[in-house]
């Protein structure tokens, strides 16, 4: 479409349909409200017209009722406060020439006022409804309200602001109303209107409707700016005009397509035998009083709207134009991205084959559990016959020995030492190795203790900036998280706006158009960044917990051995102690420097005697807690089990995924490409749309717009026929209603 012709259709039949079709809105269907008023003085009803009419034939009050009804279904006043309800009754030969002028005043009293102001240029002014008196200053009123609303009428000889001339045709020739009465032929009956209410150059804009019933003596009925509606005995036929507007917007009919059409006449033609018409009815309406002008119709606002539209479509543009630049580098990043991805389903592999030998272990230690609970009880036995003999030992050493026990004590106590010195060794390290869990868990305990008091928390620590310290690592987590984000982005922008977006770019663009650019980037890297802290503070924890499970096991395997050389030293130096001096002489100070030493207390702070008892006690409550050891095994050997029950799910995963990386990247590409060819259309778009509209927009349109904004404004500020007080809304509306056309013998 050329520039010319796109100035053409937005001057005739956009802006030019929007006030035409605003104006008309109420008056294009079956009818205008109409009221027929009764003056109500002594509780005796009585018409309007009754002032210039004496007697009303049934036929003409009848067809003025029906044409009443059909113009009682119209549009209402708009929404506003509105104080003074004027109509306008004018009484009119049949050529339209009024030749009596009737107000009726409806004073609406919202606030249950005492008294009302108003202002009146009306002669003969009379409360029609109810007994409340006025006083009057020039023009000004002030009613005795008593909290009532007034209802008042009175004449006037002013001008009205619509006029309007009847001319009558029989067989295309004028020819006067009263010479038309009984002819026969084609009639033609046209409706001029004139509008007498300019301010400046512009006119008020005032909406007419004229009715009229034709029975069943006319036929062929054609209507020019208007209708006819059947009621079954009779025709109804209506027709409009907008008086004056076309003069107001400086439009000719050629400026107007067939769907627009802005009359200042109506026109109906006929076949007629012995033509007789009761009378017509023309309502005249103030169209700003029927339109709602409140946020949709200030046009003033069209400069803003098109700067607005301007400025959008450019942020538009370069949003396009960074959206391009970001997946450029999110292309250039995949490579790296699936580097990352091959190098996670690598490490999920390493961690599975590790857990699967962990479960492994633990399930030969639960194997060997009823081994160790053997070895345990047998320990026990060792030692709580070892401290038998040592006690047996201690009360022997503390008596006398007789000359054969000497003897005897001397050779045997030599013998039973050198034959049984590995025999002690060996029950010593078995009693020490069936302990060796019970050990072992004691110092890893203490470990642990230790590193949960403060230790632990360091090497986390450490771990944690050592991670973050690890530009490429931090960098393939934020590649690996950004896809999924950006998903969960687009869902929490559908459900929190109604919107249906598929991707992140066009999301994007629409957050970033509410929130100002770089807004969606900021929200989605805010979560990505949080995401990555997560995953680094595990494997922070990860890095401690193995450092706090290696130290455990060290200390744990050092205090078995240690425990080991201290048992059989423990043990041969007892035996050694009971051995006593190879000569029978020094038997007796043998003798009582084993009992000596057997009793005395030692660096450790046990003597032998005490020592043996203590070993006992510690075997036989190392026996004890055996059945508490094989459950935690157990429960060990559960946990290891349900640990690797999922790693042939977390392995297919993991495959999947990387097959997805693959497809990922050739979704990329084609996005990255779409991009670009996104940015050049918007530019194109700009230039040869957007741009092309507000350059019409600022040509031949806004002059009519500003007319137009013209027109709307004079409606406004008519408000009354007569006159208003300061400060009080103002409704008014016009009826005409013309003599019938009899013949002589009917009149």
């Amino acid at each position: 479409m050329k520039l010319p012709e796109l100035k053409n259709r937005f001057q005739n039949k956009y802006v030019i349909r929007i006030i035409a079709g605003v104006l008309m809105v109420g008056m294009l269907g079956t009818s205008f409200q109409a009221y027929t008023v009764y003056a109500e003085k002594n509780d005796t009803e009585e018409s309007t017209e009754a002032a210039s009419e004496t007697e009303a034939d049934e036929d003409t009050t009848e067809n003025e009722d029906t044409l009443s009804s059909l113009m009682g279904d119209g549009i209402s006043v708009k929404q506003k406060t509105i104080g003074k309800d004027e109509t306008v009754y004018v009484i009119s030969d049949n050529t339209g020439k009024a030749t009596e002028t009737i107000v009726s005043d409806h004073l609406i009293n919202t606030d249950n006022a005492s008294t009302l102001k108003d202002a009146s240029t009306l002669k003969d002014i009379e409360n029609i409804k109810g007994d409340e008196t006025f006083t009057q200053s020039g023009n000004e009123l002030t009613w005795q309200a008593e909290g009532n609303d007034i209802y008042y009428q009175g004449t006037s000889t002013e001008e009205t602001p619509i006029t309007q001339h009847i001319t009558y045709y029989l067989d295309g020739k004028e020819i006067a109303p009263d010479d038309l009465a009984g002819k026969s032929g084609k009639v033609t009956i046209r409706f001029d209107y004139t509008n007498n209410a300019k301010v400046g150059d512009v006119y008020v804009p005032f909406a007419a409707i004229s009715g009229m019933i034709l029975d069943d003596s006319f036929s062929d009925i054609e209507v020019t700016n208007g209708k006819v509606i059947s009621d079954g005995n009779n025709n109804v036929v209506l027709g409009y005009a907008l008086p004056g507007l076309k003069e107001s917007l400086q439009l000719d009919d050629e400026d107007l397509d067939e769907d627009v059409n802005i009359p200042d006449y109506f026109e109906v033609t006929a076949n007629v035998e012995n033509f007789k018409l009761d009378m017509t009815m023309t309502m005249a309406v103030n169209a700003a009083n029927y339109v709602s002008t409140d946020g949709g119709l200030d046009l003033s606002t069209l400069d803003d709207l098109l700067d607005t539209l301007t400025d959008a479509t450019s942020q538009l543009e370069d949003g396009s134009a960074q959206l391009a630049d970001g997946l450029d580098t999110l292309q250039s990043k995949m490579g790296e991205f699936e580097s990352g991805v091959s190098k996670l389903q690598s490490g999920i592999k390493s961690y599975t084959d590790g857990a699967n030998t962990l479960a492994g272990g633990i399930g030969t230690l639960k194997d060997k559990s009823g081994a160790l609970a053997d070895g345990v009880n047998t320990l026990n036995s060792s030692a709580q016959a070892l401290n038998s003999g040592i006690s047996l030992l201690n009360n022997t050493v503390g008596k006398e020995f007789t000359d054969e026990e000497k003897s005897a004590i001397a050779s045997q106590a030599s013998a039973t030492v050198a034959a049984q010195e590995q025999t002690i060794k060996d029950t010593v390290d078995a009693g020490v190795d069936a302990q060796a869990s019970t050990i072992q868990s004691t110092v890893a305990a203490g470990v642990g203790q230790t590193f949960d008091a403060g230790l632990y928390a360091q090497v986390k620590s450490g771990a944690t900036s050592a991670l973050n310290s690890k530009t490429d690592l931090i960098n393939v987590l934020k590649a690996g998280i950004t896809p999924q984000v950006q998903a969960g982005f687009v869902s929490q922008v559908n459900a929190a706006m109604g919107t249906s977006f598929q991707t992140y770019a066009e999301t994007q663009a629409a957050y970033d158009g509410v929130y100002g650019a770089g807004a969606a980037d900021a929200k989605v890297a805010e979560s990505v960044n949080a995401q990555v802290a997560a995953v680094v503070d595990q494997l922070a924890a990860s890095v401690a917990d193995t450092t706090k499970d290696v130290s455990s096991k060290v200390a744990a395997s050092a205090a078995v051995s240690a425990s080991k050389t201290v048992a059989e030293n423990a043990a041969l130096s007892a035996a050694q102690q009971v051995a006593g001096q190879a000569a029978v002489s020094a038997a007796e100070s043998t003798k009582k420097t084993v009992a000596s030493s057997i009793t005395a207390t030692q660096a450790n702070g046990y003597s032998l005697v005490s020592g043996m008892n203590a070993l006992a006690a510690g075997t036989q409550t190392l026996a004890d807690q055996v059945p508490a050891l094989t459950s935690g095994i157990n429960q060990l050997n559960d946990g290891a089990s349900q640990l690797t029950a999922n790693n042939d799910t977390l392995v297919s995963g993991m495959n999947t995924l990387a097959a997805g990386t693959t497809a990922l990247g050739d979704g990329v590409d084609q996005l990255t490409e779409g991009s670009h060819t996104l940015a050049d259309g918007i530019v194109q778009f700009n230039e040869e749309g957007i741009q092309k509209i507000v350059n019409a927009y600022n040509g031949d349109i806004k002059d009519l717009v500003d007319r137009i904004q013209s027109v709307i404004d004079a409606g406004e500020d008519y408000q009354s026929y007569t006159d208003i007080a300061d400060g009080v809304n103002g409704s008014v509306k016009f009826i005409y209603k013309t003599a019938a056309i009899k013949t002589a013998e009917e009149k």
